[in-house]
């Protein structure tokens, strides 16, 4: 079912809920109900943010929220469910229905209408005269009769009617998609498990090679530890006496050859930390059984888009080195006139930077041969190849997991919720009637599936038990 669709409902339900007067009145009495009741405008307000949905052209979340805040007369505190599904929204919507018919009579027929309202309606709505109020608070109260609890067993108001019309809470099947048997996608691929165990492969290089052309960019360097270095390679006067007010030596490391934030500095830990921490998260994620049937044939989206993005950003700071890598030789010396122009000279200005650098090409250009002939440029240039080969590679097979992540079949949830209706509507008339097994996996996979994963917690479990015992 399409977001929009989901949506309407729920506004019809809320609204039609607005204009039950015992709906309302109950409200203030029941928890549970009041509870659901929050939950549907917090619904309503995840479909407004991510799938941009309305209903006649009004985002009815604040409209719903300021009627309930009215009603309740406390203060309510509306949040967006981050984790939640179509699916789920429609579960919450199903569940508030059976619940309003379970315990108010309250037919899912009277909650689906369609009449006429708008946002002024519902705040005149939101309101309950003291002898509605009264009247339903009566109604709806049972005094328990006091019973000898060894012979007799005490009134309980309409739940036995409604045990006796086959319509128990506590038997009504789950909806589908809270199922395991429930698969909603086109097809199950075969070597999703296989594929995510590459693509941890994958991601383990990624790291690991970042982590060493890191620490080499940090590790290989040149300690300059005499001015007349710099006399030697042809800088000038005025740079020799700049030099001397401010340094006694210069560590030249790599990472200063390429202009790339230093490992040991705040910057520099902060990207290493944030990426280990994503990429750990993926592999987490990667690695962890699937706690549901359907799981096991379905890559998330986001964990792709999250670790594309990853890799994107690690190589944009990388880009000097991606550079000089295909051949751009130049990049070394504009790095070097960057850093001494800086550092040493205190030029703040592009144009004077500039200036400076074509004055002084000579003494960088022979700074920049020297550096080449001492630092490793060639395992620099070996490392990122490897590192830049897996970056694509990764692009590459989540593009290639995308394509084959089953999609949603959207004739077999379309079946699956009208046999549900079905079933509900036939439980709320007193009749039985069994849902089409054909929406459903074969018992014996999903039980396979369930047995194994029990066997893999207990497994844990035992584990951690002889562990403590051992202590």
């Amino acid at each position: 079912m399409e977001a929009n669709k989901i949506y309407e409902d729920l506004v019809k339900n809320l609204a039609n809920s607005f204009k039950s007067e015992e709906i309302k009145v109950r409200s203030l009495e029941n928890d549970s109900l009041r509870e659901q009741l929050i939950t549907l405008v917090n619904d309503l307000l995840k479909l407004e943010i991510d799938d941009n949905s309305s209903f006649n052209n009004i985002k009815w979340s604040h409209v719903f929220g300021k009627g309930l805040v009215n009603l309740f007369k406390q203060k309510i505190k509306f949040e967006k469910p981050d984790n939640k599904t179509l699916e789920d929204i429609l579960s919450d919507l199903v569940f508030y229905q059976t619940f309003c018919f379970n315990n108010f009579n309250v037919e899912r027929d009277v909650l689906n209408r369609v009449e006429d309202f708008d946002e002024k309606l519902i705040k005149e709505l939101a309101f309950i005269p003291k002898e509605v109020r009264e009247q339903f608070s009566n109604k709806i109260e049972v005094e328990p009769e006091i019973v000898d609890k060894e012979k007799e067993k005490p009134n309980t108001g309409n739940e036995d009617n409604f045990k006796s019309a086959g319509f128990n809470h506590n038997n009504v099947k789950p909806h589908p998609f809270q199922d395991q048997r429930f698969y909603p996608y086109n097809y199950k691929p075969k070597y999703m498990k296989l594929i995510k165990h590459i693509l941890i492969g994958f991601v383990l290089t990624f790291v690991i090679s970042f982590i060493v052309l890191s620490l080499l960019l940090n590790i290989g360097s040149k300690t300059i530890d005499s001015v007349d270095q710099f006399k030697s390679w042809g800088f000038k006067d005025d740079f020799i006496e700049k030099y001397n007010k401010t340094y006694t030596d210069f560590k030249w490391t790599l990472s200063y050859s390429f202009l790339i934030t230093p490992l040991l500095s705040l910057a520099g830990m902060f990207n290493l930390v944030f990426l280990i921490l994503i990429c750990t998260s993926v592999i987490y994620y990667l690695v962890t059984p699937p706690k549901n049937y359907r799981d096991q044939f379905t890559f998330s989206y986001i964990m792709l888009i999250v670790l594309v993005i990853v890799v994107f950003s690690t190589c944009y700071n990388l880009w000097n080195i991606f550079k000089y890598a295909f051949g751009d030789a130049s990049i070394t010396t504009a790095s070097i006139a960057s850093v001494l122009g800086v550092n040493v000279m205190g030029i703040n200005n592009v144009d004077d930077l500039l200036k400076w650098y074509n004055d002084n090409k000579d003494a960088i250009n022979n700074m920049n041969n020297s550096l080449n002939n001492e630092l490793p440029y060639g395992a620099i240039k070996a490392l990122f190849w490897i590192f830049f080969i897996v970056s694509v590679v990764i692009i590459g097979f989540s593009v290639f997991i995308v394509v084959i992540n089953p999609k949603r079949d959207k004739e077999k949830v379309m079946k699956a919720m009208q046999e549900y209706e079905k079933y509900i509507s036939s439980a709320m008339q007193g009749q039985s009637y069994e849902m089409d097994s054909s929406i459903y996996e074969p018992e014996e996979e999903v039980n396979e599936f369930i047995r194994k994963r029990k066997e893999r917690i207990d497994g844990k479990k035992e584990k951690k038990d002889k562990k403590d015992n051992n202590e």
